[in-house]
């Protein structure tokens, strides 16, 4: 049998007479051709007329041949790519050693703010199917009985959330989901549960129904919870009590109330031996949480304010939690100025970081190893309106700290009504490093104590070689925000305050603590400074400058266009 290469040349050689073919030389002229050249074009056009179909036809046998034998390249690197997998190193793996190497593809918890809280995005969401395990299930049987039977730890960390996707909810709509959950706490085998469980009530019964089911099943299996976050509507929220005595493996919940609660009191972590970590939000004002104290690191509490009598149950929390580092009360709403009767102080000798504005806490408090403070008691749920803090808490909060004998290291103010005792507390913290000011309805009366905190802070001293500021020497990070800013001059943002930044971030080795971020954010309407546009290219020209990081970001000054063209906007985690 003739070889492939030999008969594709012997049917190229055919054709090649049409290489050699020349015509008479009549193209570039106009005459006609003679008789003789006519007859031999004749000739030419026969020839021409019989090779046309038979090189055609060649070309088609050759363009099956080429079709057929591309299909037959493709199916065999198919077959080639198949005998490879089978014949994969992975394939020979333990079980033990695969088991491994799938936990690693476990969803890490991921955390992000909503300005009040942390919030952890738990795992795989156990009604989507091509996500998680569901989808490592699908790559061949033995690691999908590897994934179901060796990895309850794949499991055991998941959301329980409708997906608001569109498309993706129709789906999961179609599906059994309280089967697909009964299916996941079986694979868990008993390990201990960190889960994400969120659903507000729209009113659809088939929705309502579902959730309902699902959260029994989370309940049912509340010996096994470690980390839970709940987001639940209030006739979830009722159905708590069952739990009572049964999570003896808790070590952190985040509760919340998305619906107008009902005052019932929450018992469901009276016996709670290792909680850590206890947050709270949207309960009922008057509603009373029991909780367990031993082990507790960290509360806070969002529930709105109902009177000063709710500060002896705190207190009593505070005192009897030992291990407790953190604790927050954010009451969003407007609290009165504190008033007799007044508490016994508490000491806690491990409590370093406190956020709250009630001044009748305060004074209750003596907290030697505090650092950390946020006055602050934020905003209304829903139109976001300022909430200010009592005019005693910056009284109360100086005397928290003349009282503690402490340090603090972050302060941050949050509609704090700014007056002289600012200074005095900024003065009672020499290892200040992060300082936070913030004015969400700002209307110019505290201006004048700015200035004043402006130019002291530019004050300086000369020690052993190295020049010192005199006020919060160690200050790392500063940061001004005013929002609803209307109709008003600012006279502490000025040229000393220009001077002040450059000071402190200071080119001179001889500078013994450089600033190092600054974040500057108006707000408003018709608003005006005494910076130019000079004072502003200073500024960023600073930025870069050892290390020093400026962000500016500013809105409805009474001349943006001359501002902006000077301005740069950056963003960092400030």
């Amino acid at each position: 049998m003739q070889s492939s290469g030999v008969f594709l040349d012997s049917l190229v050689a055919r054709y090649e007479w049409l290489l050699t073919f020349a015509h008479p030389p009549l193209l570039s002229t106009n005459h006609p051709p003679s008789f003789t050249q006519s007859a031999q074009l004749k000739a030419s056009m026969e020839r021409f007329n019989a090779t046309l179909p038979e090189l055609q036809g060649e070309l088609d046998t050759l363009r099956k041949a080429v079709t057929s034998l591309e299909a037959q390249m493709s199916h065999l690197l198919s077959l080639k790519r198949e005998c490879e997998t089978i014949l994969s190193p992975i394939r020979r793996l333990p079980p033990e050693t695969l088991m491994e190497i799938l936990r690693c593809t476990r969803t890490m918890d991921v955390r992000y703010s909503d300005t009040r809280r942390h919030i952890h995005g738990f795992g795989f969401n156990v009604f989507v199917a091509e996500r998680g395990p569901w989808y490592l299930g699908h790559v061949c049987s033995s690691w999908r009985d590897t994934v179901e039977n060796l990895c309850p730890e794949l499991w055991s960390t998941m959301t329980v959330e409708l997906p608001l996707i569109k498309g993706t909810y129709s789906r999961v709509m179609k599906r059994n989901m309280v089967a697909l959950l009964e299916r996941v706490l079986k694979r868990t085998r008993g390990h201990q549960l960190d889960f994400f469980f969120k659903y507000r009530s729209f009113g659809l019964s088939q929705d309502d129904k579902v959730m309902d089911r699902c959260f029994d099943l989370m309940l049912a299996h509340s010996s096994r919870w470690r980390r839970v976050e709940l987001v639940l509507s209030p006739p979830l929220l009722s159905r708590m009590s069952v739990i009572y005595g049964k999570v003896d493996c808790l070590e952190e919940i985040y509760l919340c109330c998305s619906g107008d609660p009902n005052q019932e009191n929450v018992n469901a972590f009276a016996i709670a031996p290792r909680l850590k970590f206890l947050h709270l939000e949207g309960m009922h004002q008057k509603a009373e949480i029991s909780f367990s104290t031993t082990n507790l690191v960290s509360f806070f509490d969002g529930s709105p304010f109902f009177g000063h009598d709710l500060t002896p149950r705190y207190l009593h929390d505070i005192a009897s939690a030992p291990n407790l580092l953190s604790f927050s009360w954010h009451h969003h709403s407007h609290i009165p100025v504190s008033s007799p009767p007044y508490y016994p102080l508490v000491t806690h000798p491990t409590l370093k970081e406190l956020s709250a504005s009630s001044g009748k806490l305060l004074r209750s408090l003596r907290l030697p190893a505090l650092t950390q403070m946020a006055l602050r008691s934020g905003h209304q749920v829903f139109d976001r309106v300022p909430v200010k803090c009592p005019p005693d808490a910056l009284l109360e909060l100086h005397d928290l700290l003349v009282r503690s004998q402490c340090s603090l290291t972050i302060l941050s103010l949050v509609d704090a009504g700014i007056n002289e005792h600012l200074l005095a507390i900024i003065a009672l913290c020499p290892h200040l490093r992060n300082l936070s000011i913030e004015f969400n309805e700002w209307t110019g009366e505290a201006d004048p104590i700015m200035t004043t905190l402006v130019h002291q802070m530019s004050e300086i001293r000369a020690a052993e070689g190295m020049y010192w500021h005199v006020l919060v020497p160690c200050l790392k990070r500063l940061k001004i925000k005013l929002t609803s800013v209307d109709e008003v001059h600012f006279s502490f943002i000025d040229r000393q305050f220009v001077e002040m930044i450059a000071l402190r971030v200071g080119s001179d080795s001889h500078n013994s603590s450089p600033l190092q971020w600054l974040t500057l954010s108006i707000m408003g309407g018709q608003w005006d400074w005494d910076l130019d546009a000079a004072d502003l290219k200073e500024l960023n020209a600073l930025d870069g400058d050892r290390g020093f990081h400026f962000t500016i970001l500013f809105d409805g000054a009474a001349d943006d266009e001359d501002t902006d063209a000077d301005t740069t906007e950056s963003s960092d985690s400030d």
